[in-house]
C-alpha cells in the first residue's frame, strides 16, 4: 500500500513510526508547507522519498493508494477534497473537521469519488480502554446497562512545547474542546453513553482570542448520561473515565498523578479492585492496523467517517450551548 503522507507535524512523526512498524505499508511521499519540516521527518525514518512544499505536485506526481493528513485542523476539508477527487483513500486525523457541516461535506466527498476514509481516534486503541471494554463484555449480565459516564481531563495545555498553530483560531478552528473534547467525546461515546439528546455546556476563555482553554459539558438521554470536564490550566495532570452501571463500575485511570495510581479499576458497593491484565500493545500500532484492514476491505474496528461526525456534532452542540447559555437538543 503506498502511502503519501501530508502534514510533517509533531503528530505525523508519531502516526509515521506506528504505520512503519505495521510493515504493511510503503510511505512513498511527503508533503508540508515548510520544506525543511518535510525533509526532517524523511531524514528521521530514513525514507528515501521526494518531499513536496506544494500537495498538489505530491498528489499528481505519485501513484498514491492512501493519503495521510495530518495538517492543522483547519485544513482538513481542503486537503481531504484534494485527496478525494484523485481517488485516493484516506487516514485522516481528528477530528475529522471544525465543525458538523465540514465533515458531512467530506463524507459526501467519499461517497461521491468511490474511496475509503478512516479517522485517527487513538483513545479508544489505548490498552486501559480495550482492558476495560473486555471487562464490560466479561461481565455484561452481573453489571448491566451504562447508567452514565463521566470523563475528567486537567492538562498545562498552553506551553511552550505545543505547536503555535493550536494557539492560532484560524489553524486549529478552536481550542481544547476541539483538539481534547474530540478524545473524550469518542470515549464516552465507544463506552457506551452515545444515546443522549440533550446538550449543556459552559467553554472557558483563554487569552488567545477564539481558543477556548476548556470546557464542561453535560449531555443526557432517555437511559444514560454523560459528564466531560477539561480544564488547561497549569494543574496535575489528570485523565481518568469512570463507567456506572446499574450493578458496578468502572474506572480508568490515564496517568498516575501522586493521589490516583494509573489502572483499570473494576468496583461494587465495596470499593475498587485493580485489574492486572493490561495488554501491551501500543495503541497507535493497534489504531493502524484495524485502519489497514479497513482500506484493504478485512474486518475492522476503524473508527469511521459518520462516528467521527458524530463527535464533532457534539463538539458543535456544546460550543452553541456556550454561547447560548442554554440547553441543546442532540
Amino acid at each position: 500500500m503506498r502511502i503519501g503522507v501530508v502534514g510533517a507535524g509533531k503528530i505525523a512523526h508519531t502516526n509515521v513510526e506506528a504505520l512503519l512498524k505495521t510493515n504493511r505499508a510503503e510511505i512513498v511521499a511527503i508533503y508540508n508547507r515548510t520544506l525543511k519540516n518535510g525533509q526532517a521527518l524523511a531524514e528521521k525514518y530514513s525514507l528515501n522519498v521526494p518531499v513536496y512544499s506544494n500537495l498538489v505536485d505530491m498528489l499528481d506526481n505519485n501513484q498514491l493508494d492512501v493519503a495521510l493528513i495530518n495538517t492543522p485542523h483547519s485544513l482538513h476539508i481542503d486537503d481531504f477534497k484534494l485527496c478525494a477527487k484523485r481517488g485516493i483513500d484516506i487516514i485522516i486525523e481528528k477530528p475529522l473537521g471544525i465543525n458538523y457541516e465540514e465533515c458531512q461535506e467530506m463524507i459526501r466527498l467519499r461517497d461521491e469519488n468511490g474511496i475509503k476514509a478512516t479517522v485517527c481516534q487513538t483513545q479508544r486503541y489505548l490498552p486501559h480502554m480495550r482492558l476495560a471494554l473486555k471487562i464490560v463484555e466479561e461481565n455484561k449480565e452481573k453489571l448491566g446497562k451504562v447508567k452514565q459516564i463521566s470523563d475528567l481531563l486537567n492538562m498545562h495545555y498552553f506551553t511552550d512545547v505545543r505547536p503555535k498553530w493550536f494557539f492560532d483560531a484560524k489553524l486549529a478552528g478552536g481550542g481544547m474542546l476541539l483538539t481534547h473534547g474530540a478524545h473524550q467525546i469518542d470515549r464516552v461515546f465507544f463506552l457506551g453513553a452515545n444515546n443522549v439528546n440533550k446538550v449543556f455546556a459552559r467553554l472557558e476563555p483563554s487569552q488567545y482570542p477564539g481558543i477556548d482553554g476548556g470546557y464542561q459539558i453535560i449531555a443526557s438521554g432517555a437511559n444514560t448520561s454523560f459528564t466531560v470536564s477539561c480544564c488547561g490550566s497549569p494543574i496535575p495532570h489528570t485523565s481518568n473515565v469512570q463507567v456506572d452501571f446499574e450493578h458496578g463500575s468502572i474506572k480508568i485511570i490515564l496517568f498516575s498523578n501522586g493521589v490516583e495510581e494509573e489502572g483499570v479499576y473494576l468496583g461494587d458497593e465495596h470499593g475498587y479492585n485493580r485489574v492486572d491484565d493490561m495488554p501491551q500493545e501500543d495503541a497507535y500500532l493497534c489504531q493502524f492496523i484495524a485502519m489497514l484492514d479497513y482500506l484493504e476491505g478485512k474486518p475492522s474496528n476503524a473508527p469511521t467517517l459518520k462516528e467521527a461526525a458524530e463527535i464533532v456534532r457534539m463538539l458543535d452542540k456544546a460550543k452553541q450551548s456556550s454561547e447560548l447559555s442554554a440547553c441543546m437538543e442532540f
